[in-house]
């Protein structure tokens, strides 16, 4: 995944040195990792020429692959936060009729007060449907 920022932050500086500020690394350890990614590819990701680094054909082409692939691990890493802080993270409760409703409205209203960011999705069923639902 580092490969793949560092290629994208070269992609928008252009300069190398830049992009490694940017990216809180020192220089030779982006130009390694952006070299690392060239031999996975199997060819040169930019043309540098003095002042005037510009994307090869290569990088063209595999630039909009890795801006998807970047942006789905970040949107993965979002969630997997979200869900280790209990933000935006759905709890499905089933729930039998003999359950008192004052019961479950303590219980939800209790769950809530403490973790705002909780969906809860409540299903109301006999004990053989959730345990069919769980399955």
């Amino acid at each position: 995944m580092h490969q793949i920022r560092y290629f994208l932050a070269v992609c928008e500086d252009l300069n190398f040195t830049r992009a490694a500020e940017r990216c809180n690394v020192a220089q030779p350890s982006l130009t390694r990792a952006i070299k690392l990614l060239e031999e996975e590819l199997g060819g040169v990701l930019f043309h540098r020429e003095r002042n005037n680094t510009h994307l090869s054909e290569l990088g063209w082409m595999v630039k909009p692959h890795l801006e998807q692939v970047h942006g789905q691990a970040e949107a993965a890493k979002q969630q997997a936060f979200n869900f280790a802080k209990l933000k935006k993270t759905t709890l499905k409760l089933g729930v039998m009729c003999t359950i008192q409703p004052d019961e479950l409205v303590d219980l939800v209203s209790g769950l809530q007060a403490r973790h705002p960011g909780i969906e809860l999705e409540i299903v109301d069923a006999s004990a053989a449907d959730l345990e069919n639902r769980h399955r």
